[in-house]
């Protein structure tokens, strides 16, 4: 009988661990190695091609393609000076994947990059996948970026006119 009863009990714990998708939350991946401007040598202030992908309560999916600048090791700012690229679309969770579908992007030039569908794995508080194009890789969450145009860069995704191919509104 004890048998029965842990094995019901250990059902009931597998089935109460359901992974969660992070949601409501920056989650950032530094694409290619750090540089640091010759012109800048020596003023502790590095950038890198990164991604950041966001996964909204209401099933809404965000990603954004730029350049992260970090200044004095600590604050992660998005560059305002180089070109950026998002694409936004819709998110289902299947067990522990969660699978994109993209369905406008901010730029024609990158249509064909960002209107592939994705598939992220949960990995405790992050994601891993590959939506920067350069090989699976993860997505962690990030306290220490300042984004005060976040809102900007989602309203501009919405209202693009590049749909992806064959993606229905």
């Amino acid at each position: 009988m004890r048998k029965y009863a842990a094995a019901a009990v250990l059902v009931m714990l597998v089935a109460c661990h359901r992974a969660k998708v992070p949601h409501e939350q920056f989650l950032l991946r530094i694409d290619r190695p750090w540089q640091t401007p010759a012109a800048l040598a020596g003023k502790r202030i590095r950038s890198a091609p990164a991604t950041i992908v966001y996964f909204r309560n209401d099933g809404e999916y965000f990603e954004l393609h730029f350049h992260l600048i970090e200044q004095n090791e600590e604050t992660l700012y998005i560059s305002e000076n180089l070109p950026r690229a998002s694409a936004i679309g819709k998110w289902v969770q299947k067990g522990e994947t969660i699978e994109v579908t993209r369905r406008k992007v901010s730029r024609a030039d990158v249509t064909t990059f960002l209107c592939t569908p994705l598939m992220f794995h949960i990995s405790g508080y992050s994601v891993t996948g590959n939506a920067g194009g350069k090989g699976d890789g993860m997505y962690a969450p990030v306290t220490r970026l300042v984004a005060p145009d976040f809102q900007s860069y989602l309203k501009e995704a919405r209202e693009s006119p590049f749909n992806c191919p064959g993606v229905k509104e």
